[in-house]
C-alpha cells in the first residue's frame, strides 16, 4: 500500500532495529520500519522508477538521522511532556487500529480502491462476495492459533507456530489463489551494499525529511515511555531521540525505509519474553541470516497468515488499562482522546497529534 518496495524494510530492520538497540535509552523499544515511516515515504517516491527511488530512499533516511541527532543533542526530549496521556493514548491507539485496518486486504484477498484504510474497510464489509474465502480461512486460521496458543504454555512461540502451521497448511494443499510473500516480491539472497548520498536531492528532502523525524520522534516517545527500563525507570527522550538518529543514519546507507519507535514490533518483543536489548540487537541479526539462509523458504509464507499475525499485534497495542485512565479522568480528557484518535486514522500522523496537543491546551 505505501508504494516502496518492500525489500527496503528487510534492510530497515537488519540495520536499524540492531543499531538502534545499540544506542537508544530504551532497552524492549523496538526500532523498525513502520506503517508511519513507510507510508510518508511512499509519498515522496511515488511515480518513482527504481534506481530514483533508492536514492531518495538514501538520502531521506539520512537527513532524518541528522535531524533526530539534533534534536538530541539539543536536549528537545522536553518537548514530548507537552503531549499529555489523554492525546498520546488516542495516537497510540488509532495506530492500533491502522494497523489492524491496513490488513484487511491481505486477511481477505480483496484490495480496496478506496483512499484511506477506514473506507477500505468498510468497501470491503460492503462487498462481501469479492473476498477470497481460503485466503480469509488461513487468516482466521493464523489468528485463532495464536490465541490458543497464547493461553498455553506455549505462549513464548504462539506467532512461530501459527506461521508454521499456516505456511504448511497452504503448501500441503495447494490452496488456489492464497498470495504468498513470493507472489509479491523476491527475497534478496544477498546482503545490499553500502550507497553514498545524492547531495543534489537534499534541498528537495530537507522538509519531508523534518516531517518524518517528527513523526517518528512522537511516536517513539509514546512507546519507549509507555515501557518501563529493566530497572523501572522510563528512557530518557534524548537519549532515545540519538539512538533512532544514529540508526536511521545507517539505515539510509544500506537503502533502507527510515526507522523509529514501533508499538506492535515494541509488543511482540515484551510478549515473546525480551529481557535485555539482546532481544532486538537478534532480531535484526536473525533477520540478515535469514534472508542468506532461507529465503526461498519465507517466500512460501502466505500473505493472509502475516495479515492475520499483524491483526493480533494491532489489538496487543491497543492498551486497555491507558483507556480506563483517560475515561476515568474527566469528559474533557475522553474527548481530547476521541479527537486524537479519529485525526490520526484520517490525517497525517503529526497533524493529528498537533491537533490533540492544541486541544488539551
Amino acid at each position: 500500500e505505501t508504494g516502496v518496495n518492500p525489500v527496503y524494510g528487510i534492510y530497515s530492520t537488519i540495520v536499524g532495529t540492531t543499531v538502534a538497540a545499540v544506542f537508544t535509552s530504551s532497552v524492549f523499544m523496538n526500532v523498525d520500519s513502520t506503517s508511519a515511516t513507510a507510508l510518508a515515504t511512499g509519498e515522496e517516491v511515488a511515480g518513482l522508477g527504481a534506481a530514483d527511488q533508492l536514492a531518495y530512499i538514501v538520502v531521506l533516511g539520512i537527513l532524518v538521522g541528522l535531524f533526530q541527532l539534533l534534536f538530541g543533542f539539543l536536549k528537545l526530549g522536553f518537548l514530548t511532556r507537552f503531549i499529555s496521556n489523554d492525546v498520546m493514548t488516542g495516537f497510540l491507539t488509532g495506530i492500533g487500529v491502522l494497523t489492524i485496518l491496513g490488513q484487511v486486504g491481505d486477511l481477505t484477498g480483496f484490495y480496496s480502491d478506496a483512499g484511506n484504510k477506514v473506507f477500505k474497510t468498510v468497501d470491503t464489509i460492503l462487498h462481501p462476495a469479492l473476498i477470497h474465502m481460503p485466503t480469509l480461512a488461513i487468516g482466521l486460521l493464523t489468528m485463532v492459533i495464536i490465541y490458543l496458543a497464547d493461553r498455553s504454555k506455549y505462549q513464548r512461540y504462539s506467532y512461530a507456530i501459527a506461521l508454521i502451521v499456516s505456511t504448511a497448511l497452504v503448501a500441503i494443499l495447494s490452496l488456489p489463489g492464497v498470495a504468498t510473500v513470493g507472489d509479491t516480491t523476491e527475497v534478496p539472497r544477498t546482503f545490499v551494499s553500502i550507497h553514498l548520498p545524492d547531495l543534489t536531492l537534499i534541498p528537495k528532502l530537507i522538509l519531508p525529511a523534518l516531517s518524518i523525524a517528527l513523526i517518528v520522534l512522537v511516536q517513539g516517545s509514546g512507546v519507549s515511555q509507555s515501557v518501563p527500563n529493566p530497572d523501572g525507570d522510563y528512557p530518557d527522550p534524548n537519549g532515545d531521540f540519538k539512538g533512532q538518529g544514529i540508526a536511521n543514519v545507517a539505515t539510509g546507507f544500506f537503502g533502507g525505509i527510515p526507522v523509529g519507535g514501533s508499538l506492535g514490533g515494541t509488543a511482540v518483543i515484551t510478549q515473546l519474553g525480551g529481557k535485555t536489548r539482546w532481544a532486538n540487537i537478534f532480531t535484526g541479526l536473525f533477520s540478515l541470516l535469514a534472508i542468506l539462509t532461507i529465503g526461498p523458504l519465507i517466500e512460501l509464507i502466505p500473505l493472509p497468515a502475516l495479515a492475520g499475525m499483524l491483526i493480533m499485534v494491532g489489538f496487543s497495542m491497543i492498551n486497555v488499562g491507558r483507556l480506563q485512565t483517560v475515561y476515568f479522568t474527566g469528559t474533557t480528557s475522553v474527548a481530547v482522546m476521541i479527537i486524537t484518535l479519529v485525526a490520526t486514522l484520517f490525517m497525517p500522523i503529526q497533524y493529528a497529534v498537533g491537533i490533540g496537543v492544541l486541544l488539551h491546551i
